[in-house]
Protein backbone atom coordinates (compact mmCIF):
# COMPACT_ATOMS: atom_id res chain seq x y z
CA UNK A 1 0.00 0.00 0.00
CA UNK A 2 2.69 2.36 0.80
CA UNK A 3 4.37 1.93 -2.46
CA UNK A 4 0.96 2.27 -4.36
CA UNK A 5 0.07 5.37 -2.00
CA UNK A 6 3.76 6.79 -3.37
CA UNK A 7 3.28 6.27 -7.05
CA UNK A 8 0.34 7.43 -7.23
CA UNK A 9 1.22 10.88 -5.44
CA UNK A 10 4.77 10.99 -7.57
CA UNK A 11 2.16 10.64 -10.38
CA UNK A 12 0.33 13.39 -9.44
CA UNK A 13 3.39 15.64 -8.73
CA UNK A 14 4.72 15.40 -12.19
CA UNK A 15 5.76 18.50 -13.33
CA UNK A 16 4.93 20.61 -10.97
CA UNK A 17 7.16 22.76 -8.69
CA UNK A 18 5.16 21.21 -4.97
CA UNK A 19 5.48 18.70 -3.48
CA UNK A 20 3.41 15.88 -1.36
CA UNK A 21 2.74 14.41 1.89
CA UNK A 22 2.07 10.52 3.04
CA UNK A 23 1.27 9.80 6.40
CA UNK A 24 1.50 5.96 6.66
CA UNK A 25 0.20 4.07 10.06
CA UNK A 26 0.95 0.73 11.85
CA UNK A 27 -2.78 1.01 13.31
CA UNK A 28 -3.08 -2.68 14.13
CA UNK A 29 0.30 -3.04 16.61
CA UNK A 30 -1.78 -0.62 18.65
CA UNK A 31 -4.74 -2.74 18.34
CA UNK A 32 -2.65 -6.12 19.10
CA UNK A 33 -1.12 -4.98 21.65
CA UNK A 34 -4.73 -3.90 23.66
CA UNK A 35 -5.73 -7.48 22.66
CA UNK A 36 -2.79 -9.11 24.06
CA UNK A 37 -1.66 -10.77 20.85
CA UNK A 38 1.66 -10.91 20.60
CA UNK A 39 2.00 -12.92 17.48
CA UNK A 40 -0.04 -10.44 15.43
CA UNK A 41 1.36 -7.50 17.48
CA UNK A 42 4.88 -8.63 15.73
CA UNK A 43 3.83 -8.97 12.41
CA UNK A 44 2.02 -5.55 12.09
CA UNK A 45 5.26 -4.15 13.42
CA UNK A 46 7.58 -6.15 10.64
CA UNK A 47 4.58 -4.61 7.97
CA UNK A 48 5.70 -1.04 9.04
CA UNK A 49 9.27 -2.04 9.28
CA UNK A 50 8.72 -3.23 5.23
CA UNK A 51 6.77 0.38 4.58
CA UNK A 52 9.19 2.19 6.37
CA UNK A 53 11.92 0.97 3.70
CA UNK A 54 9.59 1.36 1.07
CA UNK A 55 9.55 4.75 2.23
CA UNK A 56 13.77 4.79 2.25
CA UNK A 57 14.47 3.38 -1.28
CA UNK A 58 12.66 6.14 -1.95
CA UNK A 59 14.89 8.72 -0.63
CA UNK A 60 17.83 7.11 -2.52
CA UNK A 61 16.17 8.33 -5.91
CA UNK A 62 15.06 11.68 -4.01
CA UNK A 63 17.14 12.83 -1.89
CA UNK A 64 14.91 16.07 -1.00
CA UNK A 65 12.42 13.51 0.53
CA UNK A 66 12.02 13.66 4.49
CA UNK A 67 10.63 10.44 6.79
CA UNK A 68 9.62 10.90 10.31
CA UNK A 69 8.61 7.54 12.74
CA UNK A 70 7.03 7.72 15.88
CA UNK A 71 4.33 6.43 17.99
CA UNK A 72 1.69 8.24 19.41
CA UNK A 73 1.42 6.49 22.75
CA UNK A 74 3.23 4.09 24.87
CA UNK A 75 2.09 0.48 25.77
CA UNK A 76 2.79 -1.76 28.51
CA UNK A 77 4.29 -4.38 26.64
CA UNK A 78 7.46 -6.10 27.05
CA UNK A 79 9.99 -9.05 26.59
CA UNK A 80 11.19 -9.90 29.55
CA UNK A 81 13.59 -12.96 30.73
CA UNK A 82 12.76 -16.18 31.23
CA UNK A 83 10.82 -17.05 34.47
CA UNK A 84 11.71 -19.07 37.35
CA UNK A 85 9.49 -20.38 40.01
CA UNK A 86 9.74 -17.10 41.86
CA UNK A 87 9.10 -14.38 39.28
CA UNK A 88 5.56 -12.89 38.95
CA UNK A 89 4.56 -10.87 36.16
CA UNK A 90 1.56 -8.70 37.26
CA UNK A 91 -0.14 -8.47 33.74
CA UNK A 92 -0.46 -11.20 31.17
CA UNK A 93 2.57 -13.61 29.89
CA UNK A 94 2.64 -15.46 26.38
CA UNK A 95 5.60 -17.36 25.44
CA UNK A 96 6.72 -17.52 22.29
CA UNK A 97 9.58 -19.49 19.69
CA UNK A 98 11.64 -17.18 18.82
CA UNK A 99 12.97 -17.66 14.53
CA UNK A 100 15.58 -19.88 16.15
CA UNK A 101 13.45 -21.82 18.33
CA UNK A 102 14.23 -20.42 21.52
CA UNK A 103 11.64 -19.31 24.19
CA UNK A 104 10.82 -15.46 24.38
CA UNK A 105 8.26 -14.42 26.86
CA UNK A 106 6.14 -11.16 26.34
CA UNK A 107 4.39 -9.70 28.89
CA UNK A 108 1.13 -7.32 29.21
CA UNK A 109 1.28 -5.52 32.77
CA UNK A 110 -1.54 -3.52 32.31
CA UNK A 111 -4.50 -6.02 32.94
CA UNK A 112 -3.97 -9.88 34.24
CA UNK A 113 -7.59 -11.48 32.85
CA UNK A 114 -7.29 -13.05 29.49
CA UNK A 115 -9.74 -10.76 27.54
CA UNK A 116 -9.49 -7.76 29.26
CA UNK A 117 -8.32 -4.54 27.60
CA UNK A 118 -4.47 -3.79 27.73
CA UNK A 119 -4.06 0.22 27.98
CA UNK A 120 -1.54 2.89 27.08
CA UNK A 121 1.26 3.93 28.76
CA UNK A 122 2.59 7.16 29.33
CA UNK A 123 6.14 6.03 28.26
CA UNK A 124 8.16 7.96 26.26
CA UNK A 125 8.14 7.65 22.40
CA UNK A 126 10.84 7.70 20.08
CA UNK A 127 10.89 9.91 17.18
CA UNK A 128 13.48 9.46 14.41
CA UNK A 129 13.85 10.88 10.82
CA UNK A 130 15.51 10.81 7.29
CA UNK A 131 16.46 13.32 5.07
CA UNK A 132 16.19 17.29 4.91
CA UNK A 133 16.10 18.36 8.26
CA UNK A 134 16.20 15.43 9.97
CA UNK A 135 18.53 16.88 12.61
CA UNK A 136 15.76 19.25 14.19
CA UNK A 137 13.40 15.85 14.53
CA UNK A 138 15.33 13.43 17.67
CA UNK A 139 15.00 12.39 20.48
CA UNK A 140 11.41 11.49 22.61
CA UNK A 141 8.21 12.85 22.97
CA UNK A 142 6.53 12.94 26.06
CA UNK A 143 3.35 11.43 25.94
CA UNK A 144 0.15 11.50 28.67
CA UNK A 145 -1.21 8.12 29.28
CA UNK A 146 -4.39 7.46 27.39
CA UNK A 147 -7.43 5.76 27.26
CA UNK A 148 -9.00 4.63 23.87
Amino acid sequence: MTRTGLDRLQAAQEGKPRGFFLQVEGASIDKMSHVANPCAQIGETVALDAAVAVGARLCRTHPDTLIVVTGDHGHAVQILPLPTERDHSPGRVSTLLTADGGPMHVSYATAATAGRYQEHTGAQIRVAAQGPQAERVQGVIDTPTCSP
